[in-house]
């Protein structure tokens, strides 16, 4: 029977091997996740911020408007009454 020591130790090497190339990829993946998710958080809290901003400015929008039709309405029944 022939003597497969060596043959073992050198698929124990070789899968050893790729089992630390396995790790430093999957670190390597998970870093990028990380990033990715943080990158994504930060667009989020920007997209937020905007839709803040334009409710604002739609608020304060539709106040002006009120006011406008408001004074434009009591400017017209003015001149009504005075014909």
């Amino acid at each position: 029977m022939p003597d497969f020591r060596f043959l073992d130790w050198l698929l124990g090497g070789f899968t050893a091997l790729l089992g630390l190339l396995w790790k430093m990829q999957s670190t390597r993946i998970d870093e990028v996740h990380a990033r990715v998710a943080s990158v994504e958080g930060q667009h989020r809290s920007d997209i937020n911020r905007l839709f803040d901003k334009l409710e604002l400015h739609a608020t304060a929008s539709e106040k002006r408007h009120i006011e406008l039709l408001h004074e434009l309405h009591i400017g017209l029944n003015g001149k009504v009454d005075k014909k």
